[in-house]
């Protein structure tokens, strides 16, 4: 997935693909990938791919719908364990297409309490439950914290 190399500390990172690896662990840059055109801020965001021997995750940043219709033609997305839902929640982000090719176990929502925009947007928490996505945000329940020990994954969250 990575090549190319230039090494710092314990770390690598790999030019073409734009990933970090730490061991086993590594993150990728999906987008921006110097050949998506984003329409406009929102979908400049980054977009990073997690993974270790054991799980992976999807970071979605502000991210929304024309982003993900990207990485679904590129068929740079598969199944992960966990979503940082894109863009807080809004309706224009983890669409049903998106979903249905992530099919992440754990949906993670970043939103503050009444927060202007209205996020999160039910429409997207009806399509995470028909996702059959448990849902953490950190409007009702805090910081959110995930650890992973040989594939299992422990979720705490705290204010």
């Amino acid at each position: 997935m990575c090549t190319g190399r230039a090494e710092k500390h314990s770390h690598r990172i790999y030019e073409r693909r734009r990933c970090i690896r730490s061991g086993e662990d590594t993150i990728s840059c999906l987008l921006p990938d110097g050949e998506y055109q984003a329409e406009d801020e929102n979908g400049k965001s980054m977009i990073l791919l997690y993974q270790t021997k054991y799980i992976s995750g999807i970071f979605t940043g502000d991210a929304g719908e024309a982003e993900e219709n990207w990485l679904l033609e590129k068929q740079r997305l598969w199944k992960v364990d966990f979503l940082k839902v894109g863009h807080h929640g809004s309706k224009y982000s983890s669409t049903e297409k998106f979903l249905k090719a992530l099919s992440p176990e754990l949906a993670l929502i970043s939103c503050g309490e009444n927060n202007r925009y209205g996020h999160p947007h039910q429409e997207t928490i009806n399509r995470l439950k028909e996702a059959s996505a448990e849902i953490f945000d950190t409007m009702e329940g805090g910081q959110i914290s995930l650890e992973e020990e040989k594939g299992r994954i422990t979720i705490q969250s705290f204010r």
